[in-house]
């Protein structure tokens, strides 16, 4: 906390430099060091989310923050003493502050971004604001849009910040991060082509930062592995998650929670080309070391016990896969809610496995749900939705409903059409 109070003292900060560097702070206090020279030294990777889901989940407490802030005068002025009471009357932060008390996922830091983004509207209409600085404050504003899935946010924030980074900022390193931060956030959306495009630019601007086998390459080449993922050029995408597990290598150990993650990248990969008895071995190692770094309830861990249910249903092993997709979903509801798209996924794989159970009815309501779940967030001509409409017509075709399947393909179609997307490779993955 002393360092919060260091930087929240500085009378030479605007508001909201100043709450957004507090917000930065306070993210990287609540992230484990990764561990290399620098990170000894206290620094944690900036603009690389594969590091978010560690504090998705931590046992920090931010509701304690909220309180330590409200009675400390070293800690808030009047705008911070108006902004946390206001954040406490709107939904849907006012119900997750409650959650927070359990010390779960904080939400608070998201509510504290959502405030600041109108404070920032509004200074960007000043000249005198538009400095190197802003491009910073924009990016980090960004990725907590990211990591609550507020994906358009995020990208129009990115996007100011490269396009300010380029204008006012003669450091490659803040651009390499906002190309970096805005390829993630394109391969979400999934537009894989700029995804990749993004990435390799940002990925050859680190390369004259930092060392070739330095760790904020590996992480930037599997963000990169990912894209290439998204496009099916498999080849690629193994090769740069190669090159990327090599470097970890050089820093951690192989059996280190760090390394762990990248092996999962590689068993996704193997899952979706149809090498379920490979992905099935990478899955089991991995998840072995993430059990043990993170825990059998931690958020990461669920997010990659369901994979491993969504394997298991398609090798037809139905009771398996439904013990592990329950217990995966309840741990993601717990800290999400029950209405969240980041719960789709799951939703999902739970509807494959009761199709491929006969449980067609149950199967439907599934979908159904997540198809309103992600028609809110994206719309309802959203490449997202692919998945579920294609879930939904085979259930329609099995149940004998011949005319509302056809509506769903003609659906499919248009989306199709929109996102000039193959078919194929849509169906290949169901």
């Amino acid at each position: 906390m002393r360092i919060l109070n260091k930087h929240i003292k500085s009378d030479s900060f605007c508001f909201p430099t100043k709450m957004l560097t507090v917000i930065h702070l306070f993210l990287r206090q609540n992230v484990r060091p990764i561990k290399y020279s620098v990170a000894r030294q206290g620094v944690c990777l900036d603009g690389q989310f594969t590091v978010s889901h560690r504090f998705q989940n931590r046992q920090l407490t931010i509701l304690s923050f909220v309180k330590k802030a409200e009675k400390s005068p070293y800690l808030i002025d009047d705008k911070w003493v108006a902004m946390i009471g206001l954040l406490k009357s709107i939904k849907p932060f006012k119900e997750r502050l409650a959650f927070v008390s359990k010390g779960r996922m904080p939400m608070l830091i998201v509510g504290i971004a959502f405030l600041m983004l109108s404070q920032t509207s509004m200074a960007a209409n000043q000249a005198e604001v538009l400095t190197k600085d802003s491009s910073k404050n924009l990016r980090r504003l960004a990725r907590i849009y990211t990591s609550y899935g507020d994906y358009s946010n995020a990208q129009e924030l990115t996007e100011q910040s490269l396009e300010l980074a380029r204008a006012y900022d003669d450091n490659d390193k803040e651009i390499s991060l906002c190309l970096i931060n805005l390829a993630w956030v394109y391969k979400e959306q999934m537009q894989f082509e700029k995804a990749a495009q993004s990435c390799e630019e940002g990925l050859e601007l680190q390369k004259n930062i930092y060392s070739e086998n330095h760790p904020n390459i590996a992480y930037t080449l599997r963000i990169l592995g990912s894209s290439y993922r998204g496009l099916k050029d498999y080849t690629k995408a193994l090769d740069v998650l190669e090159q990327a597990i090599a470097i970890m290598l050089e820093y951690h150990d192989p059996d280190d929670q760090a390394v762990a993650s990248f092996h999962i990248d590689v068993a996704n990969l193997l899952l979706e080309k149809g090498q379920l008895p490979e992905a099935e071995s990478k899955f089991t190692s991995a998840l072995e070391i993430i059990n043990k770094s993170y825990g059998p309830t931690h958020l990461y861990t669920a997010r990659i016990n369901g994979y491993v249910a969504r394997l298991y249903a398609l090798k037809g092993e139905y009771q398996k896969a439904a013990t592990l997709i329950d217990q995966a979903l309840a741990i993601q509801q717990e800290v999400y809610g029950e209405k969240h798209h980041f719960l789709v996924p799951a939703l999902l794989t739970k509807a494959l496995i009761k199709q491929g159970m006969h449980e067609y009815i149950q199967a439907q309501s599934l979908s159904q749900k997540s198809l309103k779940m992600l028609e809110k967030v994206y719309g309802i001509q959203h490449i997202r939705l692919l998945e579920v409409l294609k879930i939904q017509e085979n259930l329609y075709r099995k149940t004998g409903n011949q005319l509302e399947a056809n509506n769903i393909k003609e659906r499919l179609n248009e989306i199709y059409l929109l996102h000039n997307t193959e078919y194929d490779s849509i169906a290949k993955a169901n």
